[in-house]
C-alpha cells in the first residue's frame, strides 16, 4: 500500500522535530524567552497533539502527563528525559496509528466540528491532519528561534538537508 501524502508530511514534521531537538541539553529545553514558551514545553504540545491524532484514528488513551501541555495548559519546565521519553512514546503511537489509516478514514472519518456563526462543519481526519502539520511547523519556527537565542549553530538544524523525497 503506498502512504497517503498527507501522512507521509505528518511523518516528516515529526522527523524534522527530531533533528530540532536531539542535540539540547536540560538546561536547553528549560530556557524561556518571553513571550515564548521553552522547547521542552512545545515538545510536550507536540506529543498532546501526536497523542490527539491516534485518539481521533483509533480511540487511544491520551496520557495525563500529556494533557498537561494542551493549548491554555499553564508554561513549566520539563526535564529532557523525561519530556523526552513523552515524545518518544507521541511518536510510537501515532505512527502505529497513521500505518493503519486508508485513503477513505482520510476522507470519510470525521473527527471534529468547526463552528462558522451559526453554521457548523464537520472536519474529516483528512483535514485535521492537514492542519496539525501546519501547527507542528509553527511550532518548529519558534524551536529554530529558540535555538538561535540560545546560540546554536545551525539554529535551524533542518535548513539545507532537503534528503528526503516525495
Amino acid at each position: 500500500m503506498s502512504r497517503n501524502s498527507i501522512v507521509s508530511h505528518y511523518l516528516l514534521s515529526i522527523d524534522q522535530m527530531d533533528a530540532y531537538i536531539n542535540d539540547l541539553s536540560d538546561s536547553d529545553i528549560k530556557e524561556v524567552f518571553d513571550p515564548m514558551n521553552c522547547i521542552g514545553w512545545l515538545l510536550g504540545h507536540c506529543s498532546y497533539y501526536n497523542f490527539s491524532i491516534a485518539n481521533k484514528i483509533h480511540g487511544k488513551d491520551i496520557p495525563d502527563e500529556a494533557k498537561n501541555y494542551m493549548n491554555g495548559s499553564p508554561h513549566s519546565t520539563p526535564n529532557l528525559d523525561e519530556i523526552k521519553y513523552l515524545w518518544k512514546h507521541s511518536i510510537d503511537v501515532v505512527k502505529d496509528s497513521l500505518n493503519k489509516l486508508d485513503e477513505e478514514d482520510l476522507k470519510d472519518k470525521f473527527t471534529a466540528e468547526f463552528k462558522h456563526g451559526s453554521e457548523v462543519e464537520n472536519i474529516n481526519l483528512g483535514t485535521d491532519i492537514s492542519r496539525l502539520i501546519f501547527h507542528l511547523w509553527n511550532h518548529l519556527g519558534e524551536i529554530a528561534a529558540i535555538r538561535q537565542l540560545l546560540g546554536k549553530t545551525p539554529g535551524n538544524p533542518g535548513y539545507g538537508k532537503w534528503d528526503w523525497r516525495y
